[in-house]
């Protein structure tokens, strides 16, 4: 209650996707002591082997896990990846972190869980219809779009839950890593001036 909180060590870190950031995520949960379990398409031996991260399906992970985090690309397989049917697997004291897109997770379901008792919490960096909260440009259209409008009103009543915390899609947001996307991109550039592309998307 109040300000108390509750230890993670020895708890089940859940992630769902495990790339890049998915696998710095499960190694800071095996610095701080968690026993970490994942679901990937492409499961990483290594990460096994040093970290003992296990493998497992999607819908097991978010049975065992205290904590889920996740680390997708939104692709239609993956919108609404977490929604009602998922959300009453989960244990009533489940975490569940949201740093990938905001339409992998249904945020109706996840307010309706949260209002139920049914997931012990939500931190959302990235929500659907945050377009409408951060883009002006949405607001001054002559016809808005009913499904963002809604979406955001959803998002808005998760924001008004004292086991939710909403952040506006800035968890990158720190000096270093600004600094870090601006010498990536001049390395682009030169990259692609002399004939070697890098860093490039399909």
């Amino acid at each position: 209650a109040g300000l108390m909180g509750t230890d993670i060590k020895g708890k089940t870190l859940g992630l769902i996707g495990i790339g890049r950031i998915g696998a710095h995520m499960a190694k800071l949960g095996w610095a701080f002591g968690m026993k970490v379990i994942a679901y990937d398409l492409r499961p990483d031996k290594a990460l096994s082997e040093k970290f003992g991260v296990i493998f497992a399906e999607l819908d097991d992970v978010l049975q065992q896990a205290d904590v889920i985090s996740l680390h997708v690309p939104y692709l239609p397989s993956t919108h609404h990846l977490i929604n009602e049917e998922r959300l009453r697997m989960v244990k009533p004291t489940a975490m569940l972190l949201n740093t990938s897109r905001g339409k992998v997770v249904d945020t109706k379901a996840v307010s309706t869980a949260l209002r139920e008792g049914r997931l012990g919490g939500a931190a959302l960096d990235t929500f659907e219809g945050e377009e409408v909260w951060i883009e002006e440009e949405f607001l001054k259209r002559d016809e808005l779009a009913a499904i963002p409008l809604r979406e955001a009103m959803e998002s808005f009543s998760i924001m008004r839950s004292e086991h939710a915390i909403l952040t506006p899609h800035n968890a990158f947001n720190t000096r270093e890593a600004m600094d870090r996307i601006l010498i990536t991109t001049a390395e682009n550039l030169k990259a692609f001036f002399s004939g070697n592309p890098q860093n490039t998307v399909a």
